[in-house]
């Protein structure tokens, strides 16, 4: 496409939805740093590209960078909004699902020539670095309306993260970000348990709110209970430490089929959840909150994917509107 070539990195455009954003010359990527064996964490779900202008015709050029720890869950699906609004016929993904492979990706954009406001919303399972923007070249560019000013962050396992959701804009946190009007800040990596380290880490992103979804990792893998506590307590602990007085709303594992056994298992899940249930109520302190994960998504097999372990995008809707509830009333 001929027309005005503008790196990712100029100033007309903005970013927002991620922890650490990276500079690589004039090209703009992300990622986590809760360290993890998988690479999950190069992941950034749902960050930000933003900008609003008048242009006739846009293209977007990305890079979906080469897959470390490719597997069938994961999912390469970004999507973009025009003026707070979606489609789902508005997503954009690397040309093989399983490649490893560098791959350039070209996202054209529907534009008329009027101004809008654009957002390019990066997918849950996927290493992805924004190269550059092609307009016409009589574009004219203005700053984009502010994120909302409150910033979640959400942090847990693969059911934070957004496994297996068809795509990005269909996980639980950015649903919830969309119905309470939050920056969504994704800190779901797949397969992790409690890892009372990673107090720390949160502990030093600015926010105004968390959601923890985490345990059911710890239960798959025959973690004893009481080190389950301990890891509990000593989250709690370090991150009160860094950030006394955020709202923090813990959820207990969602509900799981009875049907699902792997052979680490050693322990009744119940066990776990009413181990965080006790250790946030015994703090007595008002910013935290505990939500029972079992009232979130109806028990049945429809709402869960093969492994009934993760939803599916009906079960992730439900998990939304009823978190939602939970955290506008508290």
């Amino acid at each position: 496409m001929s027309g005005l070539l503008i790196p990712a990195a100029d100033p007309r455009f903005s970013y927002s939805d991620y922890q650490v954003l990276l500079r690589n010359g004039q090209r703009i990527g992300f990622t986590r740093t809760i360290p993890n064996d998988r690479k999950y964490n190069l992941d950034s779900p749902g960050a930000r590209m933003r900008f609003r202008c008048n242009a006739e015709t846009i293209v977007v050029e990305l890079l979906f960078k080469e897959r470390i720890h490719p597997q069938r869950s994961q999912n390469c699906i970004g999507t973009w909004f025009i003026d707070g609004r979606s489609s789902k016929n508005w997503n954009f993904e690397r040309s093989k699902r399983d490649g490893c492979g560098n791959e350039h990706v070209a996202v054209r954009l529907p534009a008329d020539g009027e101004m809008h406001t654009y957002e390019l919303i990066l997918p849950y399972g996927d290493i992805v670095e924004l190269h550059s923007v092609t307009v016409n070249p009589e574009t004219l560019f203005e700053t984009p309306p502010p994120r909302p000013p409150v910033r979640c962050v959400f942090y847990g396992d693969s059911i934070t993260q957004g496994f297996c959701a068809s795509r990005i804009d269909r996980t639980f946190p950015f649903l919830v970000g969309e119905l309470l009007e939050y920056e969504v800040i994704n800190m779901g990596i797949a397969g992790i348990g409690l890892n009372p380290g990673t107090a720390k880490i949160l502990g030093g992103i600015q926010m105004d709110r968390m959601v923890v979804e985490i345990g059911a990792n710890d239960w798959k893998d025959g973690m004893h209970p009481e080190e389950f506590r301990k890891n509990t307590e000593k989250f709690l602990h370090d991150f009160h430490s860094f950030q006394p007085e955020t709202p923090v709303w813990w959820i207990t594992p969602p509900w799981i089929s009875p049907k699902w056994k792997v052979k680490t298992m050693r322990y009744e899940l119940d066990l776990y959840r009413d181990i965080l249930r006790e250790e946030v109520e015994k703090r007595k302190d008002p910013n935290l909150h505990v939500i029972d994960g079992l009232e979130l998504i109806d028990h049945d097999i429809r709402f869960y994917d093969q492994v009934p372990v993760h939803p599916v995008d009906a079960g992730y809707e439900q998990m939304a509107e009823r978190l939602a509830i939970h955290l506008s009333s508290d």
